[in-house]
């Protein structure tokens, strides 16, 4: 396994042209569990908008990433909408993905940790959504065994349904 050593986080706002390809294939090959991305611009503009990325690097190698955003951005998914109409403060986690050849290692995990450590102190919501159509059954059961709970499904198109849940930061 590694070692704590061998982990680290890097901010994706100072990433490199390199960086920023890698982590849009590792997105790209997540696909459905994680949201398509037009191109590595999408990306660009999404890291900017967001309140908080980070990759994860093991031995230097980006196997993981995550982008949250705050209230009031001016991100216009349909699902952090929900969210930004609903909360006054909320980090919502709109992608967070793990190489597949590093899945089931823990790392998933480790994001969240970090994500959660952002947090302490604060009253916000962490808020996510996971899909249900197609149906992402590993997502929900990792965010369900994290304590986040399912608040709403919607129905956003006749392909595609999520289940938008939430996790306090009481609870940390």
């Amino acid at each position: 396994m590694y070692d704590e050593n061998d982990l680290k986080l890097q901010d994706l706002k100072v990433a490199n042209t390199k960086e920023i390809s890698d982590i849009y294939d590792i997105n790209q090959a997540l696909i459905p569990d994680v949201g398509s991305l037009k191109d590595i611009g999408t990306l660009k503009k999404l890291i900017e908008l967001s309140k908080i990325s980070e990759a994860l690097k093991v031995k230097g190698e980006i196997v993981g990433f995550y982008m949250c955003f705050g209230e009031k951005s001016e991100y216009d998914s349909i699902n952090y909408k929900y969210f930004n109409k609903k909360y006054s403060r909320f980090l919502y986690v709109d992608r967070i993905g793990v190489k597949k050849s590093f899945e089931n290692r823990g790392f998933g995990k480790y994001l969240y940790s970090n994500i959660f450590k952002n947090m302490r102190a604060s009253d916000q919501a962490l808020c996510a959504e996971v899909n249900i159509l197609p149906k992402n059954e590993r997502s929900l059961i990792f965010h369900e065994n994290l304590g986040f709970t399912r608040v709403l499904d919607k129905e956003i198109n006749h392909k595609y349904k999520v289940t938008y849940m939430e996790y306090y930061a009481s609870r940390i």
